[in-house]
């Protein structure tokens, strides 16, 4: 019989198939053939010039360039096609959320939308890269959230990477996208608000419960000094995975160097296991953290983590009619197989 288990953190449903469960071996996909790089790849070697002008750039060791120029390490640019822009904004198309009316809301499509390069490889995904290079995209991440959250108008900062056709890339060169936008998505009030009705009713952290309770469900993949990486119970995707601080942290951005470090090996581990053991996936993660701060703001009780899903199904006409996703893949088996 299937089970119908509950994700305390958006309040949603998720079906576990366990008479359907697949062995987790049969989701290995056909294994990936990286393309060789396209004549004109805007984010290899020597075609700099075909994106915006880069905000952030790391040089080669040892070596000087120009802005704009190759030998970079690791680059960043505005998205060529951006989402966001942080041009002048239009006399009233700038709405507070406060003066919309009871069936309509508009607002101009304020903030910044960027491209974080991975490195200079067009064919090695993230978790093919060397230790020191997952680091320095992820100290990258920390370093353009802390330039980007100044803005005043920003309220939060989403961190993602899509890997794959399927996993929503649109080019084949290995990057994450960073937006800041001037509204707090759902998903994040949502958690804030759970997070927050767990302490008051319990007296902890609905988090740091949620490790312990799979501690004892043996759904732990990997853990460090300073993370733990697992399979969720309530997983709604085959192999979704969530690596948390074990330390009570609200913020991503405030991360220290000697966490950093390990927060980098728990994510190229678990990447790395995904690629060995699934023949390279399409996937995606994105990074839950507090809104941005602006000092004024009252503090948020919290937890940051990151969330990793394979995308190794299709959404179909119940996920999008009820929000309800059937996962037929046992988190249970997942973590083991994943170990």
């Amino acid at each position: 019989m299937s089970e119908l288990r509950f994700n305390p953190f958006s309040e949603e449903w998720v079906i576990v198939a366990v008479e359907r469960a697949t062995r987790p071996e049969s989701f290995s996909t056909k294994p990936v053939v990286k393309a060789a790089p396209k004549a004109q790849c805007p984010f290899c070697y020597g075609y700099e010039d075909m994106t915006p002008p880069e905000v952030h750039a790391v040089a080669v060791k040892g070596r000087e360039r120009l802005p704009n120029t190759p030998d970079w390490q690791m680059r960043v640019v505005p998205n060529k096609f951006s989402a966001l822009s942080r041009d002048i904004i239009p006399d009233g198309q700038f709405l507070d959320m406060a003066s919309c009316s009871t069936t309509t809301c508009l607002a101009y499509g304020y903030g910044s939308h960027e491209v974080v390069i991975s490195s200079p490889a067009h064919d090695k995904t993230i978790g093919q890269l060397e230790q020191p290079q997952v680091e320095l995209i992820v100290e990258t991440y920390q370093r353009r959230y802390r330039v980007l959250a100044k803005d005043k108008l920003v309220k939060y900062i989403q961190i993602i990477c899509n890997n794959g056709k399927e996993g929503g890339a649109s080019l084949e060169h290995p990057h994450s996208q960073i937006f800041a936008m001037p509204i707090v998505p759902k998903v994040i009030q949502t958690e804030i608000g759970t997070l927050d009705a767990y302490r008051k009713k319990n007296k902890k952290c609905l988090m740091c419960e949620t490790v312990e309770e799979a501690r004892k469900r043996d759904l732990i993949v990997y853990e460090n000094e300073a993370f733990v990486v697992f399979c969720p119970l309530w997983a709604k995707m085959p192999f979704e995975t969530w690596i948390v601080p074990k330390a009570h942290e609200a913020r991503f951005e405030d991360m220290t160097e000697p966490k950093r470090q390990l927060f980098t090996k728990s994510l190229r581990m678990l990447l790395q296991k995904i690629y060995m053991k699934l023949n390279g996936p399409p996937y995606n993660y994105y990074i839950h953290t507090a809104p941005v701060s602006h000092g004024e703001d009252k503090p948020v009780d919290f937890h940051w983590h990151l969330e990793f899903v394979a995308r190794l199904n299709t959404q179909a006409g119940l996920e999008y009619g009820s929000g309800v996703f059937i996962n037929t893949m046992v988190p249970e088996k997942a973590a083991e197989f994943l170990r």
